[in-house]
């Protein structure tokens, strides 16, 4: 992983990576509201298409991916919630990733990109830019 330099950075993955946030994160199940509306409008058109889930935390909205579509990678900064999320689901695909930074997926690799949850609220205005570009890199064109 590509080392985090930005002061914002830093705080976030200090908090990501405290045992207290790690629990409550990893005990988090359901879906909020807008995520439940926006699933089922779009499951059909991505029933077994390539899904890549941004900052995953425990887990919580992977069952949900993985019922569209068991073409899933969920991807977490913090190193603790990634292993919080394959201790929930040890048979996924988890990495540890910056998503400012995911050259380790060539371009268009995923049909379906999902941030849930207020994650790219938690990085500043020049960050979000570089995880919307490096989303759009990522995510095939019909996507």
């Amino acid at each position: 992983m590509k080392m985090i330099k930005k002061e914002s950075a830093l705080i976030n993955l200090k908090a990501w990576r405290s045992a207290a946030v790690v629990a409550d994160y990893a005990g988090s199940t359901g879906l909020q509201p807008a995520e439940i509306a926006i699933l089922s409008r779009i499951r059909d058109a991505f029933r077994h298409q390539r899904i890549l889930d941004i900052g995953i935390g425990g887990g919580r909205t992977t069952a949900a991916l993985l019922d569209i579509s068991t073409n899933y990678v969920g991807i977490d900064f913090s190193p603790e919630m990634i292993a919080a999320s394959r201790h929930r689901y040890p048979y996924v695909s988890f990495e540890v990733c910056d998503a400012r930074e995911m050259s380790r997926f060539h371009d268009r690799s995923f049909d379906m990109v999902m941030f849930s949850y207020n994650g790219i609220d938690s990085v500043g205005h020049s960050d979000r830019l570089q995880i919307l570009r490096e989303i759009y890199r990522v995510l095939a064109y019909s996507g």
